[in-house]
């Protein structure tokens, strides 16, 4: 969230925070993560109006940014945890399963949901 504002102004403590994080390689695929998950994906993917008008693709999308959330706090804590890819693997499909069901059964509520019938606008 903060590194386009912290590459601009180049302040010496916070690029070396950054730099210290995208020395590894957990570090360099949470941050191309994030970047895609939490922003380019969702916003490409929602840019045609059938696509932002059905609820599938919203759900989807949101749930991408959710990953990217996660993503992004693990790119900030990785480094003082000593945390290997495999816990953070699986810390954020411990984190995100219970938000994957919830999106999920609403995808199935909406999918045997009757039509709503189209708005008129006169």
């Amino acid at each position: 969230g903060q590194y386009l504002t912290i590459w601009y102004a180049n302040i010496p403590e916070e690029v070396a925070f950054f730099h210290k994080r995208l020395a590894t390689d957990l570090g360099e695929g949470l941050f191309v993560l994030t970047i895609l998950a939490h922003f380019a994906i969702p916003f490409v993917g929602l840019i045609p109006n059938k696509m932002r008008t059905t609820p599938v693709p919203v759900i989807i999308a949101s749930l991408l940014v959710m990953v990217g959330y996660v993503g992004e706090k693990v790119f900030y804590i990785e480094p003082a945890a000593a945390v290997s890819p495999m816990t953070a693997l699986l810390g954020t499909v411990a984190l995100g399963l219970p938000i994957v069901a919830i999106a999920l059964a609403g995808i199935k509520e909406l999918a045997e949901a009757p039509p709503t019938p189209p708005v008129s606008h006169h």
